[in-house]
């Protein structure tokens, strides 16, 4: 799983590596999964997690099977979208209903504060 997994990041994304320049991940020990959307923006969210998941450097964490990783690869899976996208990107919805609420709260705080002769 881990090498099908490079090898498909690696062609999704022109060549490069999933933790950076394999030199540099050898060398410290430290492997930090680089989001496949940094190179290509319009994978989305759900197959950057596919593939997070199959070139994990711990192999508990990877795919059991390949026929679990191309389920994860053809449909959304809700799991993989996690924390990856920004919240507005999650639940566009949700993040302008919050930012107009915060907004009008805010408003609302200037409004009384105007009137009342509160120095500011």
């Amino acid at each position: 799983m881990y090498s099908l997994g490079i090898i498909l990041y690696e062609i999704l994304s022109h060549g490069h590596f999933p933790y950076g320049k394999l030199s540099e991940a050898k060398k410290h020990k430290h492997y930090d999964y680089i989001s496949i959307r940094k190179y290509k923006l319009h994978i989305p969210i759900w197959m950057d997690g596919a593939l997070e998941r199959a070139v994990n450097p711990n192999p508990n964490n990877r795919y059991d099977t390949f026929s679990e990783f191309l389920r994860d690869l053809s449909k959304p899976n809700p799991s993989l979208m996690k924390a990856h996208a920004p919240l507005i990107e999650r639940n566009p919805l949700g993040f302008w209903r919050g930012l107009s609420i915060i907004l009008f709260l805010a408003n609302m705080i200037l409004i009384w504060l105007l009137n009342h002769d509160s120095p500011l």
